[in-house]
């Protein structure tokens, strides 16, 4: 399947974390809010440090970025499988 995918989509299976952390920065997102929220920090570096300057209102603040891009790309969430 990846073979047949690749001829399709030459791009990494993850483009869209990619893409998504491209347009975050285009908007001016702090890089370690990014790092934090794409899980790319670990406890006690920046994002998540003792001495942060880092807060939730950046996370609520990524929130509502986030939800800008989805709907500028019109991207909607789609029901889940049944787990049962």
């Amino acid at each position: 399947m990846a073979k047949l995918l690749a001829q399709q989509l030459p791009w990494a299976r993850n483009w869209a974390r990619h893409h998504l952390r491209s347009e975050l920065a285009k908007k001016n997102v702090y890089p370690e809010v990014i790092d934090g929220w794409m899980g790319h920090e670990e406890i006690g570096e920046e994002a998540f440090g003792r001495h942060s300057f880092l807060s939730m209102y950046e996370y609520r603040e990524l929130a509502d970025t986030i939800e800008s891009i989805l709907n500028t790309h019109k991207i909607e969430a789609l029901p889940g499988w049944p787990t049962h």
